[in-house]
């Protein structure tokens, strides 16, 4: 699904085109979820090639730090996450 991703941001910014839609903030979630998991100590012998996302997926890495630009996105993030 995140190479789907990945191709989906060579022709656009958002998921679903030009401009910031609902796709985009539910698969945001979800790729942060993920992401959290494949971090944890646990996860480290799966060999999920997810992180670094910059070095796997780098137009997602990109579109991430786009959605983190947001306004309000800090208001959103789980402080547990921090």
């Amino acid at each position: 699904e995140l190479a789907h991703f990945e191709a989906r941001l060579t022709a656009h910014d958002h998921l679903a085109g030009a401009a910031l839609s609902a796709a985009d903030l539910a698969a945001y979630t979800g790729i942060m979820l993920a992401l959290r998991a494949a971090g944890k100590d646990i996860a480290k012998d799966l060999d999920l090639q997810l992180l670094p996302l910059e070095t796997h997926y780098p137009r997602l890495a990109a579109w991430a730090k786009r959605m983190e630009a947001l306004p309000g996105y800090g208001k959103v993030y789980p402080p547990h996450w921090k």
